[in-house]
């Protein structure tokens, strides 16, 4: 098995995991409570990247994201006071945070269409979420260049 296809079945494996996290789950309010409190653990972002630069327009809540690259892994850092949109930070960091840009490049994108979140989310969240995906997409495309 080449380098690559191991790589992105790094990505897989968190895919994988969710997805299997997510069944698990009897309703709508656990999936809500899942992201909810993985979402209140994630790290702060330093104030100075509260900029309007970082602001994700098209969300619902304030959002910040600042993409970096270290050792060719894409770093997110990703901020919002929103309760309920952290827990959307947590899948989008879970799945791409610390992963190399090749793997990124050569993952399909679609763990929210496994979770089935598009249905349960509004279509403004929907919308935010699938703008930080191609955001994401964006900044590892030009970081692969």
């Amino acid at each position: 098995m080449n380098l690559i296809l191991k790589k992105v079945n790094l990505i897989l494996k968190k895919e994988k995991y969710l997805i299997n996290k997510f069944k698990s789950f009897s309703s709508l309010e656990e999936r809500y409570l899942f992201l909810i409190n993985h979402g209140k653990k994630l790290l702060l972002m330093n104030k100075k990247n509260l900029i309007d630069k970082n602001l994700i327009e098209d969300c619902q809540s304030k959002l910040w994201i600042k993409i970096n690259l270290n050792k060719k892994k894409l770093i997110i850092k990703i901020f919002t006071t929103a309760l309920f949109p952290k827990g959307i930070v947590f899948l989008i960091k879970y799945i791409y945070s610390n992963s190399s840009l090749k793997e990124i490049k050569n993952y399909n994108h679609n763990f929210y269409k496994h979770l089935n979140l598009k249905y349960f989310f509004s279509q403004l969240r929907n919308n935010g979420l699938l703008f930080i995906i191609n955001k994401i997409i964006f900044f590892n495309s030009k970081f692969l260049k």
